[in-house]
């Protein structure tokens, strides 16, 4: 980079410049240029790891609220204030934040004007402004209704459909979705008008991305660059990884005849698609903020971030001169995910393959070659990146290889025999068998910890023809008798969904094997589903954009962006719990319903499927006829610390269960495993005999009963996992991490968390995923 002084003077220092969005890889670039240039340079980013915020040119970094909530324009305010300063980098997120302030602050952004404010990050203002450009891809801009599939069909295939976060009716994001047809496009624009005032809808334009980029003050250019895209992320199409500076003339006529037109001011990126073989190209956006390959421009000569904010002081120099032929990428991640994207695309020939390979090898020992993070003066954050996503990338592999793993390992060992050794080794132990629901859809496919599928289900029974399968009353007895049949097993089901009934009971029935279901009766009565998975599977199902929290009419304000992630999760547990602990279940359902309305998600399947519903009184009456053992699991799948709300639990759960077993209950399941040593007493005096926990392990002789252990079978457990774990050989392994675990000084048995409603002398805490599963 080029430290050119003004021919008027700017006095740097005394220009405290604030950098938001600091993880992106342009406002990595920004701070380089103007820490580099002598201004005092403050960031700012939503996450204490933003790659920015630890780049040595920054004075201060800061973790600011997410710009959707209410505290972050005071955050702003007092930050401006403290730190004196005196101009913010534009950023689209950073500025849509700010809406409602700008009219105070506007003044702090360098050439911010605005009346192009929306033009400046809108697709469809841009193309509207630019109406009859011939320049311009085939397209539509989608205002009140949506166009007729005819309309749609003459723009060709396939489409591009665009909508812009700055045109939201309700914080709905930014969005690009190519479609196949004119048919998914108009269902898809049907969901997204809603939230959203313009849309634009444009036909494909073929041939390689290329880039110009101005800094424009008053009409009049004071920098330009042009870049092509070499390699993208994936490499069909996407964020580019590596590229070259190229003279464009045609493209940057054309680029400065748009910024004219609509007046601009400041720095712009105008990206293109051109047509190799016709030389034609068609202009896609207009991007008014710096831009992910800023690098490259600063490595050829153009120092975009300290010319804007000179330029903006009042400096004078003339246009710089930039080199062709540079060449600048992003090593890691973004080059490794362009090869991976190679590598697993069934129709790249093997041969492209192993070029993209070498090509790798070979770029990244050119010393020609400019990378985005090892950076002169801070390689540091390249050093930081690459640990970054190393460890990311590690975490993924192993949490895709270890099941992988883990099944060879007791595959290799099943054939080696150390199944049967094992077997032999802990003959006088009871296992117990845990499953919750079987699918009657795909329920195992969103709840994978909670469901089985029938067919999977198959092959469990199978598997325990191997073994003396005994009720769990004659179980818990001959154990404590000395008496139990060599390595025998006990089968328990919780909870008591529609579906156990449907599939499991039957199979069980066809290959004679007893079974215990422990029921919560809450559902049982209100015949309702559960109202966390009809949410749940309502957030899983949505193709929405956006859900808006205060048209439920809960009392909750904002919007959620429908991309999966901590946002999403977060604010779905938060109206969940939020329902659960203020309404009755005639409301939470209703809830549930305009939840799914909003979402576009239709339950009437679900409802009259009755996927995420537990059986009746009547269904389980017939059952227990047929010789289903029916036990207690509590009425609200709860069970408080409290004597006289743990007892009133009990009670509830007896008199609905009692009058459909016909007989006297004294067996027991935790809900969600959740169990305190104050529980005991309490079980006791209400004569329980055994009560069942959710840790995984057998029972032995002198064991308490009412703490047994058993193994949560679910739809994340393989087959021969499930093999190991009723042979004994997952037993040992288990008693080895113990005992290492032990010689560490570790704690043996980590704590349970606490399901809602469980701890009634303090605040409901968050519950893991497995009490999540549970119902309320």
């Amino acid at each position: 980079m080029r430290n050119a002084e003004p021919r008027v003077g700017v006095d740097r220092g005394s220009v405290p410049v604030l950098v938001p969005q600091a993880g992106s890889l342009g406002a990595v670039g920004v701070i380089r240029s103007l820490g580099q240039a002598g201004y005092p340079v403050h960031a700012c980013a939503e996450s204490a790891e933003a790659l920015g915020l630890h780049s040595r040119w920054v004075r201060s970094a800061r973790v600011h609220p997410p710009t959707t909530s209410a505290e972050f324009i005071p955050w702003v305010r007092d930050t401006v204030h403290a730190l004196g300063i005196r101009a913010i980098v534009p950023s689209e997120s950073f500025l849509l934040g700010l809406r409602p302030a700008l009219d105070e602050l506007q003044d702090l952004f360098p050439f911010f004007d605005p009346g192009r404010f929306e033009l400046a990050f809108s697709k469809a203002q841009l193309a509207s402004a630019l109406a009859g450009d011939p320049h311009l891809p085939p397209g539509l801009l989608v205002d009140g209704e949506v166009p007729a599939l005819e309309r749609l069909a003459r723009l060709g295939s396939p489409l591009w459909l665009k909508a812009d976060a700055v045109l939201a009716r309700d914080g709905a994001p930014s969005r690009v979705l190519r479609v196949d047809g004119p048919a998914e496009a108009h269902a898809e624009l049907v969901r997204w008008l809603p939230h959203y005032r313009r849309l634009l809808v444009q036909g494909h334009a073929p041939g390689t991305g290329v880039g110009v980029f101005f800094l424009m003050v008053n009409g009049h250019p004071r920098a330009r660059f042009g870049h092509r895209r070499i390699h993208e992320v994936p490499h069909t199409g996407g964020v580019s990884s590596f590229r070259e500076s190229v003279r464009l003339p045609d493209l940057e006529a054309h680029a400065l005849s748009v910024l004219r037109r609509i007046g601009w001011n400041g720095v712009a990126m105008l990206e293109y698609r051109r047509d190799p073989s016709s030389g034609d190209f068609r202009l896609l956006e207009l991007n008014a903020r710096f831009w992910g390959s800023l690098h490259l421009a600063l490595a050829a000569g153009v120092d975009f971030p300290r010319l804007l904010l000179d330029a903006w002081l009042g400096g004078r120099e003339p246009e710089p001169g930039w080199r062709a032929g540079v060449r600048c990428r992003q090593t890691v991640p973004g080059e490794l995910m362009h090869v991976w994207s190679v590598l697993k695309d069934r129709a790249v020939p093997r041969g492209e393959k192993l070029r993209s390979v070498a090509r790798f090898a070979g770029l990244t020992l050119d010393p020609r070659i400019h990378s985005d993070l090892w950076w002169p003066g801070d390689r540091a954050l390249a050093v930081r990146e690459a640990a970054r996503w190393g460890r990311e990338a590690g975490t993924t592999v192993a949490r895709r290889i270890r099941p992988r793993l883990k099944r060879s390992l007791f595959a290799g060992a099943r054939a080696a025999g150390l199944f049967r050794l094992s077997r032999l080794l802990t003959r006088d132990a009871l296992r117990i068998v845990c499953w919750h629901g079987t699918s009657l859809a795909d329920e195992h496919h969103l709840f994978p910890g909670l469901f089985l599928s029938p067919d999977d289900l198959e092959r469990r029974l199978l598997a325990l023809h191997r073994h003396p399968v005994l009720p769990l009353q004659e179980a818990v007895r001959r154990l404590r008798a000395g008496t139990l049949p060599p390595a025998s097993v006990a089968l328990t089901i919780d909870d008591g969904f529609f579906g156990t009934l449907r599939h499991a009971w039957p199979a069980l029935q066809r290959h004679g094997f007893p079974a215990t279901l422990y029921a919560t009766t809450y559902h049982v009565q209100s015949g309702t589903p559960v109202f966390r998975l009809l949410v749940r599977w309502a957030f899983h199902q949505s193709r929405e954009p956006v859900l808006d929290l205060s048209r439920l009419g809960v009392g909750m304000v904002g919007s959620v962006r429908m991309t999966p992630g901590p946002q999403r999760s977060e604010a779905m547990w938060r109206l969940i719990r939020h329902a659960e602990e203020t309404m009755p279940e005639p409301a939470r359902q209703a809830l549930a319903d305009r939840v799914a309305g909003a979402l576009g998600v239709d339950l009437r399947p679900v409802r009259e499927g009755r996927w995420l519903s537990l059986a009746s009184a009547d269904e389980l009456r017939a059952a227990a006829r047929e010789g289903l053992d029916v036990q207690l699991h509590t009425h609200r799948h709860r069970f408080p610390v409290s004597r006289e709300l743990a007892l009133r639990e009990l009670r509830d759960n007896r008199a609905v269960l009692e009058p459909v077993a016909g007989r006297a209950l004294r067996h027991f399941c935790y809900p969600s495993g959740y169990f305190r040593p104050a529980h005991l007493p309490w079980l006791e005096e209400a004569q329980v005999e055994s009560a069942s926990t959710c840790d995984p392990g057998m029972n032995r002789r002198g064991d308490s009963p009412l703490t047994l252990r058993r193994f949560l079978d679910s739809a994340e457990i393989s087959q021969v996992e499930f093999e190991a774990e009723l042979a004994g050989f997952s037993e040992l392994l288990r008693r080895g991490w113990v005992l290492l675990q032990r010689v560490r000084g570790q704690t043996v048995r980590p704590e349970v968390p606490v399901p809602p409603g469980s701890e009634v002398a303090a605040p409901v805490e968050r519950s893991h995923p497995r009490a999540r599963d549970a119902m309320a």
